[in-house]
């Protein structure tokens, strides 16, 4: 998924036309910039603007790399 340079990939996604959602679970990634945000399920909200990156079950952690000037 590609919008505003923001790259997002992962094992599967889903979207909600009535809900203005995207779903997308495995292996996430999301990149923009050099910075980098890992985990396992990644939901994007259109009408808010807002996203949410959440870790595995078990493990709950997200990890991020920043590129720093």
């Amino acid at each position: 998924f590609l919008k505003d340079k923001q790259l997002a990939t992962g094992d599967k996604a889903t979207y909600y036309l009535n809900k203005e959602k995207i779903i997308i679970t495995g292996n996430v990634e999301l990149k923009k910039d050099g910075n980098i945000i890992k985990g396992e399920k990644l939901i994007i909200d259109f009408l808010t603007g807002l996203s949410k990156m959440e870790g595995s079950k078990t493990n709950q952690k997200v990890k991020m790399k920043y590129v720093t000037e």
